[in-house]
């Protein structure tokens, strides 16, 4: 059985349970309320077509919203970014005696 696509915005569509049963809900939802039935079941009524030239993709209303995955993802990338430039800087800042130490590493042979 293929998967369908949404007869309200055109995207990709999966099934889903209701009280009623099986049906097919757009993978937008809740930005989307397109469904089709299964086949094979006459549980939920197919939503109305819109002309493809109407569809619009939809998206979030205004206003404040639950941070998504990729806006954590983004947020620890900034923050490992500063991480590592402070990290820099600290060697930066040390490299002399960095590069002592090393020396001295190199000459010892007590290890």
């Amino acid at each position: 059985m293929s998967t369908p696509l949404c007869p309200t915005c055109g995207g990709s569509m999966k099934q889903r349970k209701s009280a009623k049963g099986d049906f097919w809900g757009c993978q937008a939802f809740p930005g989307c309320r397109g469904t089709r039935p299964i086949a094979g079941t006459s549980s939920t009524p197919p939503s109305k077509p819109v002309a493809p030239a109407q569809a619009t993709i939809p998206t979030m209303p205004p206003g404040p919203s639950a941070p998504s995955r990729t806006d954590h993802m983004a947020a620890d990338l900034r923050r490992a970014a500063e991480l590592l430039t402070t990290v820099v800087e600290i060697l930066t800042a040390h490299r002399a005696e960095i590069e002592a130490l090393q020396v001295l590493a190199d000459h010892d042979t007590s290890f």
